[in-house]
């Protein structure tokens, strides 16, 4: 594997990135899926961790980890995931950031596993979180 070169001078803008980065191979591209694909639901129903990314009011981002047994989140259809609000440290981060700001990321990892599945999208706080 290539090391990335060091860059010299400031990339401010995605096309001064584009021109210093190689194109995305096209596996990489083929693995989004605008849904929950069969694969993605049974990798969430294993498992027994995630971390979930939200951004304060001020634009400062925030991640916070959620842990239970496997199958403690549910995937409701292709394009929702609930899980419980467990209690906490009650410092209320992640609720206080989606009352601001409703785009999430999630990031599911199954111990042992080399891979990991991310899922994008919008989050609306109530008896559990609804991601879309």
């Amino acid at each position: 594997m290539t090391d990335t070169p060091r860059l010299a001078g400031t990339l401010a803008t995605e096309g001064d990135l584009r021109t210093n980065y190689a194109s995305p191979a096209k596996a990489v591209l083929d693995k989004v899926f605008p849904h929950l694909d069969p694969h993605s639901r049974h990798f969430i129903a294993l498992s027994p961790f995630f971390c979930i990314g939200s951004s304060r009011a001020d634009g400062l981002a925030d991640v916070s980890p959620r842990g239970g047994e496997p199958g403690f989140v549910h995937a409701i259809d292709d394009t929702h995931v609930a899980f419980p609000d467990r209690p906490g440290n009650n410092r209320l981060d992640t609720l206080t950031n989606i009352v601001h700001q409703s785009a999430v990321g999630l990031v599911f990892f199954l111990p042992g596993v080399g891979e990991v599945l991310r899922i994008n999208g919008q989050s609306h706080e109530g008896p559990f979180y609804h991601v879309k």
